[in-house]
């Protein structure tokens, strides 16, 4: 050839406003997939040549759910919404705890959380990419109160338990009944 070449870029889909370039190296950036196409001339031969750019759209993992539990053994679900190309990886962490979940293949994901904390997404990636996080979930977990002790001081009943008392005749709750002090005003079976 003779040295002096001319380069003549285009791309499928044109994109707006259309894309074109005469640079022998053009950068792009494509926002969507697109095949690109050079003719490159050296004043003798014409040569043609594409090349496919794939644009994977950026993953995403959202975490929801939290719960307040009362005893032990007990639990709840927390879900993590997950977009893009499986197979997906994330972790997270309950602020004490960190756990790794690897090569799923559906969404969303249940995580069955036991200890308490705030519960968040470090790091997610798919097939493709490294993605966003966002979202949280509360779990909070608090022991039974021991079985309130009532005992009988004239006319009034006293609860051992300082709060959350409720007070019940005849295994009925009464409304509004819920002090550590109960003053009956008729016989019959009571408890807190």
């Amino acid at each position: 050839g003779s040295g002096n070449y001319s380069y003549a870029w285009s791309c499928t889909p044109q994109g707006n406003p259309p894309w074109a370039s005469g640079s022998a190296s053009p950068v792009v950036f494509p926002d969507s997939s697109k095949v690109y196409q050079v003719i490159v001339n050296d004043g003798f031969n014409t040569f043609q040549a594409t090349t496919q750019v794939t644009v994977n759209q950026l993953p995403s993992a959202h975490m929801s759910g939290g719960d307040t539990l009362c005893g032990e053994g007990v639990s709840t679900v927390l879900t993590v919404d997950l977009t893009g190309t499986p197979p997906w990886s994330f972790w997270y962490s309950n602020g004490v705890t960190t756990w790794s979940v690897a090569n799923l293949f559906a969404s969303p994901y249940p995580i069955v959380a036991t200890e308490p904390g705030t519960y968040t997404l470090l790091a997610m990636t798919d097939a493709h990419c490294t993605g966003t996080t966002s979202g949280s979930a509360v779990v909070a977990v608090y022991p039974y109160p021991p079985t309130p002790v009532v005992t009988v001081n004239g006319n009034e009943l006293f609860s051992s338990g300082c709060c959350g008392n409720q007070w019940y005749k005849e295994g009925i709750e009464i409304a509004g009944a819920t002090g550590q002090v109960f003053a009956p005003q008729e016989t019959a079976h009571y408890f807190d």
